[in-house]
């Protein structure tokens, strides 16, 4: 009857110290994943920050672009009239071509 009651026994502590080894090795793959949450977060800010800086500085050139292409107009106004100049480019890229041609 001991020897029975002493096996029944083994036998449980057996499963517990596999049970336990279990939680252990959850609470390590918590751990990672908590850091892997955490890494994402932080990369998830560095990205929102960085398109926000990206979009601050589109709308700073787009707004120094517009003051050139006011300036080129106010210059052309000034100018006498040449059948040369077509002005209807309003874009950055046709502003450098104007600039060129009057030679600024």
């Amino acid at each position: 009857m001991l020897s029975e009651e002493k096996s029944s026994l083994e036998a449980e502590l057996s499963e517990c110290r596999q049970q336990l080894e279990l939680v252990q090795c959850d609470n390590g793959v918590n751990k990672e994943l908590r850091m892997l949450r955490a890494l994402v977060r932080s990369l998830q800010e560095q990205l929102t920050a960085s398109q926000a800086k990206h979009q601050r500085l589109m709308m700073k050139r787009s707004q120094q672009c517009r003051l050139l292409i006011d300036e080129v107009h106010d210059v052309h106004k000034t100018l006498t009239p040449c059948p040369l100049i077509i002005f209807k480019s309003t874009s950055c890229a046709g502003l450098s071509a104007v600039l060129k041609f009057l030679k600024f």
